[in-house]
């Protein structure tokens, strides 16, 4: 899976650096090392990801379904408080990512309703207040 990954990422990356090389003078002038950094960003993530793809693969075909069946009645013996507990443990990043958007959401509409203040120190207030908002919710997860 993670070869695959990288080799699809070096299929699309290197033709497009070639490709960026011989149309942009700009990109002629860049150094190899700042033109090998772009290529390095766009094939490592595609090879994690490819690779996080077939090891999640593979332990879904491991899965037996006795093993799943005993799991869906554990689930639903537990109780509404039990299954977030377990929800938010199992999604935890998701659930930070959520409370961070849904954190600067609510502090930039409580902080626009304020007709004197200038936009730019708004957006850094709201920045601020949901950067504090989720180092919260980091903290108690």
């Amino acid at each position: 899976g993670g070869a695959k990954g990288f080799f699809g990422g070096l299929a699309v990356a290197l033709p497009a650096m070639y490709y960026a090389n011989k149309r942009y003078p700009y990109y002629r002038s860049l150094p190899p090392s700042i033109k090998a950094l772009g290529v390095v960003t766009f094939v490592v993530p595609s090879f994690v990801i490819s690779a996080e793809r077939a090891g999640r693969l593979f332990q879904r075909q491991q899965w037996t379904p006795r093993q799943e069946a005993r799991a869906e009645s554990e689930w639903d013996n537990l109780s509404l408080g039990q299954k977030v507990v377990d929800f938010t443990a199992r999604h935890q990043y998701s659930v930070i990512a959520g409370c961070w958007a849904l954190g600067i959401t609510g502090a930039f509409a409580t902080i626009m309703r304020d007709p004197r203040s200038l936009i730019s120190k708004q957006v850094v207030q709201a920045r601020m207040w949901s950067q504090g908002f989720t180092i919260g919710i980091t903290i108690a997860a």
